[in-house]
């Protein structure tokens, strides 16, 4: 499908979904399909998409929303109706969803107003046939809980009508399709915002429904129960689309907008509501598709696209925002970064031998005296920085063999002996120690020295691994030295560590993170892969553990928000295989609730996604691993906060995700 029709499908929807678009999307990143046959829709916290002439859908499914036949939430596309049953357009109101399927209409989810239009009220698990195929269906729209489809160059609707949105002269809720607008009329295009709904009839355009802030455009604010002519018929009305409360249409290559303008949506350099059509842009600017958001308006301009309005969750796009869904340039490329971590709400990098970092500072975990939004130095360039490593509120680092630790310590998570906080860079293992691997869970530290594992800090449930749960506030010998250990991953209160190329972990265990197979904490290093068996790395979340096994990534632990990257939401208690054998995996990262891995120079993540922390333009929850930066950028490592996101590409910095402490860097 074209750019244009791909816009036209998403107008229709946009302002009801809870996962709005925070920056340019491909559909392409969600599944692997040729984006020439997809035209999409997305509802309240469900998503369904046209591919090759069937239907896939995901997300939530409470109402039947999917159309699976079942309640249950899927997190990756799923087969609805099968390719080649000639779907050719999709829409979805807020928990309902409507097909036009071979010149016909099926609708199933969410039918307690009669949005489906099957003349019950009772809720549809999977598709049910409203309008007969060959019945001339060629578009359909969605409102909150209305449907409209434009037939055989006419109009019909059905659904919830308490503000007249159906059009036909009444309140009353209509169960199956009425005629609102006579066949042959010349009706090419159908919008339909919240409470109203709009058509493209003849060139010009009518509308009805909710007018409380003018989104008829009819220069009055009175609510019309049947179609009222907006624009004048042969105007050059090509396209239409409706967002809350407001309307814009493309009218000969130009744009024109009326409605609610309180956040500028409408775009005309105010924030004064309009009660009739305003020009935006004029004709022949190139416009060719639009659409609109609650409160934010996009429109195809000559092959390109522009935004307008509120730009709050960055649905706009433009990276101004605080909040980035899509990897932005915090560090330029060749800047000499080695090493990459991200804290709960800070970050840090090492550049050239030293140290860089930014974000919160409220318990010294920056280094520094200020509380930077922008990289700032704590230890200079040149210092011999190998490493560094960032926890919910403390930072460490390796320095020429030794570790400097910085940031709140009130578990002794520092390891200096004391529990008074430290907003600089305080020696704990002195240089020459033969340190070569630092970790950080949420209140505790742990390091690998002289292929042996010392920690500190928190121990209430066996973090630190020496059979007691008594905290430690300086390095207490786990491991002893000369044990084969060559990497150490800490997650909130669990760790685990690489030894001969197998896995031991100790700690908290509630949801499977040490991997052995059980819920039972352990409070001593316990063997979860079997030395020898070709580990290469190893990293853990808040209460989830990957590593790298002969060239395979296998994940366990917790996985209610899809972390694990198993398809699913169960967690797993044993090792479970997410990226196969030979896929060439060379760095990977688990945040609290999501993980990253780069795949033969591919940076994938999955996981959850509320604040953009996946970096694939959503905050929709991903349940396997999904495509971010292709190989060309040059992605060689990649840190996962809390819900943060940052990766070293072509030796410079890029940030994505949660951003109020400043923690993305930009």
């Amino acid at each position: 499908m074209k750019l244009r029709n791909l816009v036209a499908a998403i107008a229709t929807v946009v302002m009801f979904t809870g996962v709005s678009p925070l920056s340019p999307l491909k559909v392409s990143q969600a599944y692997a399909v040729n984006a020439d046959q997809i035209a999409v829709a997305a509802g309240n916290a469900h998503t369904c998409a046209v591919v090759s002439g069937g239907v896939k859908c995901w997300g939530a499914n409470n109402y039947g929303q999917l159309g699976n036949g079942t309640n249950d939430y899927k997190g990756a596309p799923t087969d609805i109706i099968a390719s080649g049953s000639g779907v050719t357009a999709i829409a979805a109101g807020q928990n309902h969803t409507c097909a036009v399927v071979s010149g016909g209409v099926k609708c199933w989810g969410f039918n307690l107003y009669g949005g489906l239009g099957d003349g019950t009220t009772a809720n549809k698990k999977s598709p049910t046939d409203i309008i007969a195929s060959g019945s001339g269906v060629t578009a359909i729209a969605a409102g909150q809980n209305h449907t409209c489809a434009v037939v055989s160059g006419g109009v019909k609707c059905w659904g919830l009508n308490n503000y007249s949105q159906l059009g036909d002269g009444t309140t009353s809720n209509g169960l199956s399709p009425t005629q609102i607008i006579s066949t042959d009329s010349g009706v090419t295009g159908i919008a339909a915002g919240q409470n109203h709904t709009c058509a493209v009839v003849s060139g010009g355009v009518k509308c009805w429904g909710l007018n409380s802030y003018y989104q008829l455009g009819d220069n009055t604010n009175r609510l019309r129960r049947i179609p009222t002519q907006t624009i004048s018929s042969s105007s050059g009305v090509t396209a239409i689309a409706a967002g809350q409360n407001h309307t814009c249409a493309v009218v000969s290559g130009g744009l024109q907008c009326w409605g609610y303008n309180g956040l500028s949506q409408l775009g005309d350099s105010s924030t004064t509501t309009r009660q009739s059509p305003t020009q935006i842009m004029a004709p022949d600017a190139g416009v060719t598709a639009i659409a609109l958001g609650s409160f934010h308006t996009c429109a195809v301009v000559s092959g390109g696209v522009k935004c307008w309005g509120s730009n709050n969750y960055g649905q706009l796009g433009d990276g101004t925002t605080s909040n980035r869904s899509f990897p932005t340039q915090i560090i330029s490329t060749d800047s000499g970064v080695t090493g990459i971590a991200a804290g709960q709400n800070h970050t840090c990098a090492v550049v050239s031998g030293g140290v860089k970092c930014w974000g919160l500072n409220n318990d010294g975990q920056i280094g520094t005296g200020s509380t930077p939004k922008l990289p700032t130095d704590v230890i200079p360039s040149s210092s011999g920085i190998t490493a560094v490593a960032a926890g919910a509120y403390h930072t460490c680092a390796v320095v020429s063999g030794g570790v400097k630790c910085w940031g709140r310590n009130i578990y002794g998570q520092l390891g200096d002996g004391t529990t008074v906080d430290k907003s600089t860079p305080t020696e704990i293992i002195a240089s020459g120690s033969g340190v070569t691997a630092i970790a950080v869970g949420a209140f505790h530290t742990c390091a690998v020295v002289s292929g042996g594992v010392k920690c500190w800090g928190y121990n209430g449930y066996g973090g630190l691994g020496d059979g007691t749960t008594v905290d430690k506030s300086t390095p207490t010998e786990i491991i002893s030295s000369g044990s084969g250990v060559t990497a150490i991953a800490a997650g909130n209160y669990h760790t685990c560590a690489l030894v001969s190329g197998g896995v031991k972990c100790w700690g908290y265990n509630n949801y499977g993170g040490l991997g052995d197979g059980t819920t039972a904490n352990k409070y001593s290093p316990t063997e979860t892969i079997t030395s020898g068996s070709g580990v290469t790395a190893i990293a853990a979340g808040a209460y989830h553990t990957c590593a790298v096994v002969s060239t395979v990534l296998k994940c366990w632990g917790y996985n209610v928000y899809g972390q694990i990257g198993d398809g699913t939401t169960e967690s797993k208690y044993s090792p479970t295989e997410i990226i196969s054998s030979g896929s060439g995996v060379t760095a990977f990262a688990a945040g609290n609730y999501h993980t990253c891995a780069v795949v033969s120079g591919v940076l994938k993540c999955w996981g959850y996604n509320n604040y953009g922390q996946i970096g694939d333009g959503t905050t929709v929850q991903r349940t396997s691993p999904t495509s971010i930066l292709g190989s060309e950028f040059g992605v060689t490592a990649v840190a996962t906060g809390a819900a943060h996101t940052c990766a070293v590409v072509s030796g410079g910095v890029k940030c994505w995700g949660y951003n109020n402490y400043g923690q993305i860097g930009d």
